[in-house]
Order: structure tokens, then C-alpha cells, then sequence
């Protein structure tokens, strides 16, 4: 089965700030994110986040050879659990719930909150470490690679729960 995942952007600021996008993209098999989020990482940019250019370069259909699909709210249904989801956490995280939700996707975040609402309502989470965890166990990287990047991504302001990939093997 295709691992479909719905992407926040705490989880993409985290790559692109270390320039490793091709990580996230190759760990999975088809990705989506959702306008809110889309959104955010053009506030970004301007705000002088060059770094966040990577993630832009990945929208599809922005940009014909993207990967990253923004997806959006369909029906009544969607809208409802959105409006519901606001009054917990921010438009991102809800409207990427919503998506993985309706679809049984899995909603890829590091926001603790999100993380928590997605699971009480039974959608399949993940985080940056679970992407580095993924992608050492297929080989795309190895364990000391992974601590590098780990690293580098606390360095660049990424609140990791561990400091080091290989304390998970």
C-alpha cells in the first residue's frame, strides 16, 4: 500500500532549512499539504525565510514539476471538523487534519497539540523523526548521516524531544 502523506509546516521548515526536501520526498510516496499551509510558507519567504523557497519550488501545481499537491476542503463535512479544529489549534495544522481525516492519510506535523487532536480522531501521525527514522532504515541515509541532520536542524531552531538519531537503534 502507498504511504499518502498530508505535510504541515513545521515538518517542512525542518528539511528545507537544512536543504534536504529530497528526504521527505523520497520517504514517501505521494505528498499533500493543504492551502493554509501553502499560505504560511509564502508568508515566510516574505518575511525572510529564504530557505523556504525549497518548500515553494515543491508545490504542484504552482510549479509543473512539484511533488507537494495542495489539496483543499471539499464538502460541508470538511468544513465543519475545520471550523471545530480552530478552536484548538491554527488553520495549518486543521486544515491538513481534515484532509488526512477524509482521505486515511497520514498527517505528518511536530506540533505537539496537532499531533494530539489528529490522534484523538484516529488519523496515522508522524513527525521529523519519524522521516530521518524512515529514511535510515531505508538505507537513503545512515545513522551517523541522520545525526548530522538532526543536528543541524537544533541548530537551526528544530525543538527536538532527542538530540541524536542513533539513541533509536
Amino acid at each position: 500500500m502507498d504511504k499518502v502523506v498530508v505535510l504541515n509546516n513545521t515538518v517542512l521548515s525542518a528539511f528545507s532549512s537544512i536543504l534536504r526536501m529530497d528526504i521527505v520526498k523520497t520517504v514517501f510516496d505521494e505528498h499533500h499539504t493543504s492551502k493554509d499551509v501553502f499560505d504560511e510558507v509564502i508568508r515566510g519567504i516574505k518575511r525572510g525565510y529564504d530557505f523556504l523557497h525549497q518548500v515553494r519550488e515543491a508545490f504542484y501545481p504552482i510549479n509543473q514539476d512539484g511533488w507537494l499537491i495542495i489539496d483543499g476542503l471539499k464538502d460541508l463535512e470538511d468544513y465543519r471538523l475545520y471550523v471545530e479544529l480552530l478552536r484548538k489549534i491554527d488553520p495549518g495544522e486543521s486544515s491538513c487534519i481534515v484532509i488526512a481525516y477524509r482521505e486515511d492519510w497520514i498527517f505528518v506535523s511536530d506540533d505537539k497539540e496537532a499531533r494530539n487532536v489528529a490522534e484523538a480522531l484516529g488519523v496515522k501521525i508522524s513527525g521529523t523523526l519519524g522521516i530521518l527514522k524512515v529514511a535510515i532504515d531505508k538505507k537513503m541515509v545512515s545513522v551517523e548521516e541522520g545525526d548530522f541532520l538532526l543536528n543541524l536542524m537544533i541548530k537551526r531552531g528544530y525543538r527536538a524531544p532527542i538530540r541524536r538519531m542513533s539513541d533509536l537503534y
